[in-house]
Protein backbone atom coordinates (compact mmCIF):
# COMPACT_ATOMS: atom_id res chain seq x y z
CA UNK A 1 0.00 0.00 0.00
CA UNK A 2 1.69 3.21 -1.07
CA UNK A 3 0.69 6.01 1.00
CA UNK A 4 0.31 9.82 0.19
CA UNK A 5 3.08 10.96 2.50
CA UNK A 6 5.47 8.27 1.27
CA UNK A 7 5.81 9.68 -2.24
CA UNK A 8 6.10 13.59 -1.01
CA UNK A 9 9.25 12.35 0.96
CA UNK A 10 10.14 10.21 -2.26
CA UNK A 11 9.99 12.87 -4.04
CA UNK A 12 11.46 15.24 -1.37
CA UNK A 13 14.75 12.29 -1.94
CA UNK A 14 15.05 12.61 -5.68
CA UNK A 15 14.59 16.53 -5.55
CA UNK A 16 17.79 16.89 -2.67
CA UNK A 17 19.48 14.85 -4.55
CA UNK A 18 18.82 16.46 -7.99
CA UNK A 19 20.32 19.63 -6.19
CA UNK A 20 23.27 18.24 -4.37
CA UNK A 21 26.74 18.97 -5.10
CA UNK A 22 30.29 17.35 -4.17
CA UNK A 23 30.65 20.74 -1.54
CA UNK A 24 27.97 19.30 0.47
CA UNK A 25 28.79 18.02 3.50
CA UNK A 26 26.07 15.70 3.86
CA UNK A 27 27.41 14.00 1.16
CA UNK A 28 29.71 12.63 3.62
CA UNK A 29 33.48 12.88 1.98
CA UNK A 30 36.08 14.08 3.35
CA UNK A 31 38.02 17.25 2.22
CA UNK A 32 40.67 14.99 0.68
CA UNK A 33 38.83 12.62 -0.84
CA UNK A 34 36.92 15.18 -2.49
CA UNK A 35 40.11 17.30 -3.78
CA UNK A 36 41.77 13.54 -5.39
CA UNK A 37 38.29 13.04 -7.05
CA UNK A 38 38.37 16.44 -8.71
CA UNK A 39 42.06 15.98 -9.66
CA UNK A 40 42.80 12.32 -9.80
CA UNK A 41 46.41 11.43 -10.05
CA UNK A 42 47.82 10.07 -13.06
CA UNK A 43 50.54 7.77 -12.02
CA UNK A 44 50.10 4.16 -11.36
CA UNK A 45 50.42 2.80 -7.89
CA UNK A 46 53.27 2.21 -6.27
CA UNK A 47 53.86 -0.05 -3.37
CA UNK A 48 56.89 -0.51 -1.72
CA UNK A 49 56.35 -1.57 1.96
CA UNK A 50 57.47 -4.11 4.58
CA UNK A 51 56.32 -7.60 4.86
CA UNK A 52 54.80 -6.72 8.19
CA UNK A 53 52.51 -3.76 6.49
CA UNK A 54 52.51 -5.88 3.20
CA UNK A 55 50.38 -8.69 5.66
CA UNK A 56 48.43 -5.98 7.18
CA UNK A 57 46.85 -4.86 3.99
CA UNK A 58 46.06 -8.25 2.87
CA UNK A 59 44.11 -9.06 6.49
CA UNK A 60 42.21 -5.15 5.59
CA UNK A 61 41.25 -6.68 2.14
CA UNK A 62 40.26 -9.99 3.31
CA UNK A 63 38.61 -9.01 6.46
CA UNK A 64 37.21 -5.20 6.43
CA UNK A 65 35.38 -5.60 9.49
CA UNK A 66 37.15 -3.83 12.21
CA UNK A 67 36.27 -6.83 14.68
CA UNK A 68 38.21 -9.83 11.94
CA UNK A 69 40.81 -7.12 11.27
CA UNK A 70 41.33 -7.10 15.33
CA UNK A 71 40.87 -10.76 15.71
CA UNK A 72 43.49 -11.81 12.60
CA UNK A 73 46.34 -9.54 13.90
CA UNK A 74 45.64 -11.15 17.34
CA UNK A 75 46.04 -14.54 16.57
CA UNK A 76 49.17 -13.89 14.00
CA UNK A 77 50.95 -11.56 17.08
CA UNK A 78 50.77 -14.41 19.32
CA UNK A 79 52.71 -16.69 16.98
CA UNK A 80 54.73 -13.97 15.53
CA UNK A 81 55.37 -11.63 18.67
CA UNK A 82 58.45 -9.34 17.00
CA UNK A 83 55.92 -8.33 13.73
CA UNK A 84 54.69 -4.90 13.91
CA UNK A 85 51.32 -4.50 12.45
CA UNK A 86 49.69 -0.96 11.80
CA UNK A 87 46.38 -0.57 13.92
CA UNK A 88 42.79 -1.15 12.29
CA UNK A 89 43.08 2.98 11.69
CA UNK A 90 46.28 3.21 10.50
CA UNK A 91 46.05 0.47 7.79
CA UNK A 92 42.42 2.01 6.83
CA UNK A 93 44.04 5.55 6.36
CA UNK A 94 46.76 4.06 4.28
CA UNK A 95 44.71 2.31 1.47
CA UNK A 96 42.67 5.28 1.35
CA UNK A 97 45.92 7.19 0.61
CA UNK A 98 47.22 4.65 -1.74
CA UNK A 99 43.97 4.10 -3.61
CA UNK A 100 42.17 7.78 -2.89
CA UNK A 101 38.97 5.39 -2.33
CA UNK A 102 37.31 5.55 1.13
CA UNK A 103 34.30 4.59 2.33
CA UNK A 104 31.36 6.83 3.54
CA UNK A 105 29.32 5.74 6.90
CA UNK A 106 25.94 6.79 7.41
CA UNK A 107 23.83 6.24 10.40
CA UNK A 108 21.11 3.75 10.24
CA UNK A 109 18.10 2.70 12.06
CA UNK A 110 18.41 -0.33 14.58
CA UNK A 111 15.66 -2.04 12.66
CA UNK A 112 17.37 -0.49 9.16
CA UNK A 113 14.13 0.99 8.28
CA UNK A 114 15.79 4.42 7.58
CA UNK A 115 19.31 5.97 7.25
CA UNK A 116 19.79 9.14 8.99
CA UNK A 117 21.09 11.82 6.21
CA UNK A 118 19.15 14.29 3.93
CA UNK A 119 15.60 14.91 5.28
CA UNK A 120 15.64 12.27 8.02
CA UNK A 121 19.25 14.25 9.39
CA UNK A 122 17.29 16.02 12.29
CA UNK A 123 15.71 13.17 13.46
CA UNK A 124 15.79 11.42 16.66
CA UNK A 125 14.09 8.60 16.26
CA UNK A 126 13.10 6.11 13.82
CA UNK A 127 9.81 7.16 11.92
CA UNK A 128 8.86 3.82 11.19
CA UNK A 129 9.74 2.09 14.34
CA UNK A 130 10.20 5.11 16.92
CA UNK A 131 13.67 3.60 18.15
CA UNK A 132 15.86 5.71 18.91
CA UNK A 133 19.24 7.03 16.42
CA UNK A 134 21.50 6.36 19.49
CA UNK A 135 22.45 3.90 21.70
CA UNK A 136 21.12 5.41 24.78
CA UNK A 137 22.84 1.73 26.96
CA UNK A 138 25.98 2.91 27.61
CA UNK A 139 27.49 6.59 28.60
CA UNK A 140 26.41 9.29 26.39
CA UNK A 141 27.60 12.41 25.14
CA UNK A 142 25.55 15.59 24.92
CA UNK A 143 27.15 16.09 21.50
CA UNK A 144 25.65 14.09 18.75
CA UNK A 145 29.43 13.09 16.94
CA UNK A 146 30.41 11.16 20.44
CA UNK A 147 26.89 9.52 20.52
CA UNK A 148 27.01 5.84 19.34
CA UNK A 149 24.48 4.79 16.51
CA UNK A 150 22.69 1.61 16.46
CA UNK A 151 23.78 0.83 13.21
CA UNK A 152 25.86 1.77 10.46
CA UNK A 153 26.23 1.85 6.94
CA UNK A 154 29.47 2.16 4.43
CA UNK A 155 29.45 3.10 0.93
CA UNK A 156 32.01 3.39 -1.50
CA UNK A 157 31.27 5.97 -4.15
CA UNK A 158 32.05 4.75 -7.98
CA UNK A 159 33.97 7.45 -8.91
CA UNK A 160 36.96 7.22 -6.71
CA UNK A 161 36.74 3.16 -7.89
CA UNK A 162 37.17 4.13 -11.70
CA UNK A 163 40.21 6.32 -10.86
CA UNK A 164 41.78 3.95 -9.08
CA UNK A 165 40.57 1.14 -11.86
CA UNK A 166 42.48 3.94 -14.57
CA UNK A 167 45.71 4.68 -12.96
CA UNK A 168 46.65 0.61 -13.64
CA UNK A 169 47.26 0.16 -17.53
CA UNK A 170 46.37 -3.32 -17.14
CA UNK A 171 42.63 -3.13 -15.25
CA UNK A 172 41.92 0.70 -17.44
CA UNK A 173 42.48 -1.38 -20.93
CA UNK A 174 39.60 -3.59 -19.26
CA UNK A 175 37.33 -0.74 -19.28
CA UNK A 176 38.05 -0.09 -22.66
CA UNK A 177 36.30 -3.86 -23.86
CA UNK A 178 33.10 -3.46 -25.02
CA UNK A 179 34.30 -0.39 -27.20
CA UNK A 180 36.70 -2.15 -28.82
CA UNK A 181 34.44 -5.20 -29.40
CA UNK A 182 32.05 -2.91 -31.01
CA UNK A 183 34.69 -1.91 -33.26
CA UNK A 184 35.82 -5.19 -34.41
CA UNK A 185 31.82 -6.17 -34.75
CA UNK A 186 31.21 -2.59 -37.18
CA UNK A 187 34.39 -3.38 -39.45
CA UNK A 188 33.13 -6.65 -40.17
CA UNK A 189 29.75 -5.88 -41.34
CA UNK A 190 30.93 -2.96 -43.37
Amino acid sequence: MIHLDDLRTSADFIKALQQITLDNPMLGMSSDAIACLRNPPHKGLSLSVDADTRMALKLFLNHPSKKAYKKSCTTILRHHPDDILPSYYKIKCFVADLTGIESIIYHMCVKLYITYTGLFSDLETCLVCSEPWYDLSGPQSSRRRERKPHQTFHTIPVGPQIQALYRDPKSASYAHYLHEEQACVLSKIE
